[in-house]
Order: structure tokens, then C-alpha cells, then sequence
């Protein structure tokens, strides 16, 4: 037993299809877009700033180290390499506050933790060393500052910097991880949208096919019916299997064709009959 749908609920079906379609779409953009927007601040705040933090401190030590070398050997003023280093200090205060948090968050491997808890543990020798380097810039002892340099320094080197050199590459390579797997993500759901699009689009067309088939097949062949009715050409019964609007509008034409039948058996009948009565 076949499915009768009705020329309204078929027009209906269709924009129903649009609209799904045109939803699942829109659905499926918002999805994309918000993991793009999500996977871009995750990549900022977790690796991006990360990276940033790291160089920053890592080079304002280097700052620091070379201003105590310009000092010694007199090519930098002792009073701006002073200024320097108290704005060093602060920098480095404000930018490990902010980075050593996250730090422990994203270096969670066995070796990055191992070089984060290095890093971690040594830090507040920074400070120390920087302090006594102040000192020796206040009092411009040039031996002191020389001694710190050449022993101490070394030190904080190997404990320290050596630490956050590591780490910075560890950062940039998580950082790459983290846009192709967050990329992958995005592509996904793309893909999703493609598919449920493309799905949508086929539908759109079946459902519109079928649509104008169900109007045009049954038109031209009540537009035969006519010309053949026109003609005087009764005999051939109108196909009324339809079950749609298109389908009431061909019984109606059989019911015509029967009428016109009858009309003309009738009209041929009393002719006949007629004929009969003025022969006898």
C-alpha cells in the first residue's frame, strides 16, 4: 500500500526540509565557530602567554647579566644599570607570579614537570642574587659584582635559566599540539556541516521533484483528457488514483466523462427512438 501525500503537506514537507536544513546549518557554524573561538583562548591563555612569560623572564635576566658586564668593563653607567635592575625585579616579580601557576599546569609530562620542578625550587634564588648584585651596585664595589658574576651567576645559570631554556621550546611544541588537535576539532564538525548540508540539499531537491512530478504528470494528462473529450473521444476512463488535491480535480474530470456518456447515450437513445416512431 503506497503513501498518499497530500500537494499542501508536500509543499509543506519541503519547506520543513529548507528549514531543517537552514537549521542544522546555523547549529553546526555556531558549534564551529565557538570551538574555533574556544581553541584560539585556550592556545592564548594556556601556551601562547605561557611562551611570552618565559622569554620575558628568561631575557630580562640576560639583560640584567650583560648590564653587570657593561658596568665592569665601564661601557655602561652604574647609575642607569642600577635603575635597570630595580625595574628588572619588579618585572620579574610581576611575570613569574603570573606564569609559575600556569607553569605547573602545563608542563605535566615526567620530563617537563621534572624541569618545571627545577625551575620552581631555584627560583627564589633569582631575587637573592639580584639583591646582592643592588647591593654591590649601591656600594660600587666593582670586585664584589665581578666575584657574583663569575661564581654566582654560573650557578643560577645552571640551576635557573638553564630550566626556563628548556621549557621554552616544551611550550612551543605543546602550543603546535594543541592548534592541530584543537584544528582537527574545528575541521570535524566542518565536515559535520558538509554532510548534514549536503544531506538537507538532497532532500530539498527529492522532496521538490517529486513535488512538481506529483503536479505536472496528472496536469498533462488532464489536459489529454480534455482535448480528447473536446474531440468527442469519451471512451477512455481518466486515471483517478491519485490521492491529493490534483487527484479530486481528475475524479471530477471522470465524473465528467461518465456524465457526458450518459448525456450522449441518452441524446443517441432518444434519437434512435425517435427514428423508430417516424419510420413506423
Amino acid at each position: 500500500m503506497g503513501i498518499h501525500i497530500s500537494i499542501k503537506n508536500r509543499l509543506r514537507l519541503l519547506s520543513a526540509s529548507a528549514v531543517l536544513g537552514i537549521a542544522v546549518l546555523a547549529v553546526v557554524t555556531f558549534m564551529a565557530n565557538k570551538m574555533s573561538s574556544k581553541a584560539l583562548q585556550d592556545l592564548y591563555e594556556d601556551h601562547t602567554l605561557s611562551i611570552v612569560h618565559m622569554q620575558k623572564l628568561e631575557s630580562t635576566l640576560q639583560e640584567v647579566r650583560f648590564r653587570v658586564a657593561g658596568v665592569l668593563l665601564e661601557q655602561l653607567p652604574l647609575q642607569g644599570s642600577l635603575n635597570h635592575l630595580k625595574e628588572a625585579r619588579a618585572i620579574l616579580a610581576e611575570e613569574s607570579k603570573a606564569a609559575l601557576p600556569v607553569f605547573a599546569q602545563i608542563f605535566v609530562s615526567t620530563e617537563s614537570a621534572a624541569e618545571f620542578q627545577a625551575l620552581q625550587s631555584n627560583w627564589s634564588k633569582v631575587d637573592e642574587l639580584l639583591g646582592k648584585i643592588e647591593k654591590n651596585y649601591v656600594a660600587n664595589d666593582n670586585k664584589l659584582l665581578s666575584s657574583v658574576l663569575e661564581e654566582e651567576w654560573p650557578v643560577l645559570h645552571k640551576n635557573v635559566i638553564k630550566h626556563l631554556q628548556a621549557l621554552i621550546p616544551v611550550a612551543q611544541k605543546q602550543a603546535e599540539q594543541t592548534y592541530l588537535s584543537n584544528r582537527q576539532s574545528v575541521q570535524r564538525w566542518a565536515t559535520i556541516g558538509e554532510i548534514f548540508g549536503l544531506f538537507a540539499l538532497i532532500s530539498v531537491v527529492l522532496v521538490a521533484y517529486q513535488t512538481i512530478r506529483a503536479i505536472t504528470r496528472p496536469i498533462t494528462h488532464a489536459q489529454t483528457a480534455l482535448v480528447q473529450m473536446a474531440a468527442g473521444e469519451l471512451n477512455n476512463p481518466i486515471d483517478a488514483q491519485q490521492q491529493d488535491e490534483i487527484g479530486v480535480m481528475m475524479r471530477d474530470l471522470e465524473a465528467l466523462r461518465i456524465s457526458l456518456v450518459k448525456v450522449v447515450s441518452n441524446v443517441r437513445h432518444g434519437s434512435e427512438s425517435v427514428a423508430t416512431a417516424s419510420s413506423e
